[in-house]
């Protein structure tokens, strides 16, 4: 399961490895949650755009997420710390 947040330019994804069943239905899940007001609405307040992927939506997203960065990742020689 996929889902990805962002507010005010900035995304950040979030990713769970789950058997497909599973992840069908967290997807579900997570999407009739996102959907209902109590939640939906004071995300939307903060100036979150909150969206659910597909597994193939967010393999495409994590690719142009990849490439988008990436360039600046090199030219900037970005190391992670640990």
């Amino acid at each position: 399961m996929q889902f990805v947040i962002a507010i005010d330019g900035f995304t950040h994804s979030f990713h769970f490895t789950r058997t497909p069943n599973g992840c069908q239905k967290f997807n579900e899940a997570i999407r009739q949650g996102l959907a209902a007001p109590d939640l939906r609405d004071p995300l939307a307040a903060v100036g979150a755009d909150v969206f659910v992927l597909s597994p193939g939506e967010f393999g495409a997203f994590a690719k142009a997420q990849i490439e988008r960065w990436g360039v600046s990742i090199k030219k900037y020689g970005i190391r992670l710390e640990q």
